[in-house]
């Protein structure tokens, strides 16, 4: 059971999935967020009955599911 972190972070790449992670412990496992992340917000590709979802604006202490994406945009400031 994998998620994968993409976007503003240094390391991202596929992870193994363990018990209670939120979005900001991917980060972490991530390598941490780049310069130019937004450090408060993510968004999150997750599938559902075959079909992918998105959410924006995804709080830090969101859990993570298996398969879901985790996507950490750029800051605009």
């Amino acid at each position: 059971m994998v998620f994968y972190v993409s976007g503003e972070v240094n390391k991202p790449d596929a992870y193994k999935l363990e018990e209670n992670l939120t979005v900001r412990k991917t980060t972490t496992k991530a390598g941490g967020f780049s310069g130019h992340a937004s450090k408060n917000i993510a968004r999150i590709i997750r599938k559902s009955n075959g079909r992918e979802q998105f959410f924006d604006k995804i709080e830090m202490n969101a859990p993570i599911l298996q398969e879901d994406v985790i996507l950490v945009p750029e800051s605009i400031f």
